[in-house]
Parts: structure tokens; sequence; C-alpha cells
């Protein structure tokens, strides 16, 4: 039997999916067909998606705040990206919990990115997140 978290993490997996092929993609989402994929969405996915694509210039450019000075989103791993900008989201719109929100990233990228990669959606989600809740 799924445990509750374990459904979660794989709804927040399914968005990163639909932001990775977005960014790769490199098109107005509004031109691909969605239909499919948001048809089996709750009102999580889809209040995260929403946001991302309300916000993303914003949450790219805030990423790109957390990066080292020489870095921009695009030297990162496409889908360490995507697992920035879903968790980003996320805590905007949902207001998830912090260690939830890096724990689950971290996850998503250990399963998910190159071998140490997971150590960059770390430090930035920490970094952020922890300006965000001094700020709030």
């Amino acid at each position: 039997m799924e445990t509750s978290s374990s459904a979660i993490w794989k709804r927040r997996v399914s968005v990163v999916q639909v932001i990775y092929s977005e960014l790769i993609a490199d098109q107005d989402f509004s031109k691909l067909d969605l239909s499919d994929q948001r048809d089996n969405w709750t009102d999580f996915e889809n209040k995260i998606f929403d946001n991302y694509l309300d916000n993303k210039q914003r949450y790219i450019s805030v990423i790109e705040s957390y990066l080292n000075a020489d870095w921009s989103l695009e030297r990162l791993n496409t889908l360490c990206a995507s697992i920035l900008l879903e968790a980003i989201s996320e805590f905007h719109v949902l207001k998830t919990p912090i260690k939830v929100l890096i724990t689950e990233s971290v996850k998503t990228a250990k399963n998910y990115c190159d071998e140490n990669e997971y150590r960059i959606v770390n430090r930035v989600l920490e970094d952020f997140l922890k300006n965000e809740a001094v700020n709030t």
C-alpha cells in the first residue's frame, strides 16, 4: 500500500516532469497539449503548475540570485532547474513547510539527477527558503 507522503511525492514529480518538458521545449506552454497530463491532476498539481506559469521569469531570477555569480539557470541540469522551480512555486502557492520542500526536492534530485546534483538543489533551496522565512 502506498503511503500518503509517497503519493504526494509522486504528484510533485509529475509537476517537475511537466516543467522539465516546458523548459526543454522552450515554447509557450499554451501551444502544447497538456490535457492528458492535467486530466489526472488534483488541485495540488494544478495550483503549483499554474503558479509556476504565472511567475516563471520571477522564479528563474530568484534561483539565479542563489547561484554562484558566474552561473545562470541555463548552466544547471534542466531537471535540477525543474525541481527548484517546482519547489519555489509550491512554497509560494501552498505554503508547504520548508523542511518538507527541501527533503522532497533532494529526494527527487537523488532519484533523477546526476550523482551530486542534489547538493545544488539542497543549497539553493536552503538559502532561498531560509531567506523567505526571515522575510515573511
